[in-house]
């Protein structure tokens, strides 16, 4: 299977490939051995591994690991980036958010629009945005979230309705009218 074949030749795709495959059948087992591998490989990116594994902890039940990851991850990426980068403000956004620390979100997210303007997109940026808008939804800023969502939703690099449909990371956001409605897939019909 490509499961395999990542596992074997450590290709990053396959490995993305495989985590959110796992991740979207809910297998979170499975989605935090990839996860190991990703960070593992991507060492250059702080916080990465760490935003990944708190995730999937939390996802899987387990919020007091996942909350000893998130506040381990926000500490690593603080103590080892001199200057912060787009990647390290979604990482921290998303992390805050899952805290519950709204103040640090929208400080964080106001850095990442002034920073790094979507405007100026490079093709990784709207992802880093969407974890943006994760934050500040998980903090209760649903209106944000979704306006910014709203603006990404099948823009390249950004995840499409399909993807956004099925992450369960976005589950809490399910009974919002307005967020059913933008992941709505076309052609499917909501009960």
């Amino acid at each position: 299977t490509l499961m395999d074949q990542a596992e074997k030749t450590s290709s990053f795709p396959l490995m993305f490939y495989s985590l959110g495959i796992y991740k979207v059948t809910r297998d979170y087992g499975r989605a935090m051995k990839f996860a190991d591998m990703l960070a593992t490989a991507l060492k250059g990116f702080p916080g990465f591994g760490g935003q990944l594994r708190g995730e999937l902890l939390y996802l899987s039940g387990r919020e007091a690991e996942a909350m000893e990851v998130f506040l381990e991850n926000i500490e690593l990426v603080e103590s080892t980036t001199e200057e912060h980068n787009e990647f390290t403000v979604g990482f921290l956004v998303s992390a805050n958010g899952y805290l519950g620390n709204r103040d640090e979100v929208r400080r964080l997210t106001n850095m990442l629009f002034s920073g790094f303007p979507i405007e100026d997109n490079t093709f990784d940026r709207p992802g880093i945005y969407v974890e943006a808008a994760k934050g500040l939804a998980l903090v209760g800023d649903h209106g944000a979230a979704l306006e910014l969502l709203e603006t990404l939703v099948d823009q390249p690099g950004a995840p499409s309705k399909w993807a956004l449909h099925l992450d369960p990371s976005w589950d809490f956001m399910r009974d919002n009218e307005r967020f059913a409605a933008l992941t709505t897939p076309d052609g499917i019909v909501r009960e």
